[in-house]
C-alpha cells in the first residue's frame, strides 16, 4: 500500500546520488570497453598511451565523437567514444582537431582546421574526405 507521508519517501538528494553514481559506473564501463577495443592506443597519432601518465603526449583520455552535452543518450555509448592522447584530446577541445564521423564501427577521419597554424604531430590516419575545412 502506498502512502503519502514524506516520512515514507526517499529523499531527492538520495535519488540524486544514486542516479548520479549510475551513470558514472555506466560511463566507467564503457570507458573499459573502449580501452579494450582501442588497445590503449590514441586514434590519432597512434602513439600508445597510459592512464594517468603524466606527458599529455602519453596520457589516455577519451573523447566523445558526439559531444556530451548533444547527446545525453550516447554518453555510456563505446560506438561514440575513441582513445585519445591528452595532446590531441586538448586540440579537440579547442577547435585546432575535428573528427568526422559519429561511430566507431564506421569511418572515422580526423583533419586540421583552419585554426592550426601549428601541427604539433601528424595526424594517423591519413584520409581526407572531400568536404573538409
Amino acid at each position: 500500500m502506498q502512502t503519502f507521508f514524506k516520512s515514507d519517501m526517499e529523499p531527492r538528494a538520495i535519488r540524486k546520488a544514486r542516479a548520479s553514481a549510475e551513470r558514472r559506473a555506466a560511463l566507467n564501463a564503457a570507458y573499459e570497453e573502449v580501452d579494450a577495443r582501442d588497445g590503449g592506443y590514441c586514434w590519432v597519432t597512434g602513439r600508445y598511451t597510459q592512464p594517468g601518465a603524466v606527458d599529455a603526449r602519453v596520457r589516455r583520455e577519451h573523447h566523445h565523437l558526439e559531444p556530451r552535452s548533444l547527446e545525453k543518450g550516447r554518453i555510456a555509448d563505446p560506438s561514440n567514444i575513441v582513445t585519445v592522447c591528452a595532446e590531441a584530446h586538448s586540440l579537440f577541445k579547442s577547435g585546432w582537431l575535428v573528427s568526422e564521423g559519429t561511430d566507431t564501427r564506421k569511418t572515422v577521419r580526423f583533419h586540421w582546421t583552419k585554426l592550426a597554424t601549428y601541427r604539433p604531430f601528424q595526424i594517423k590516419s591519413r584520409r581526407w574526405s572531400a568536404n573538409r575545412d
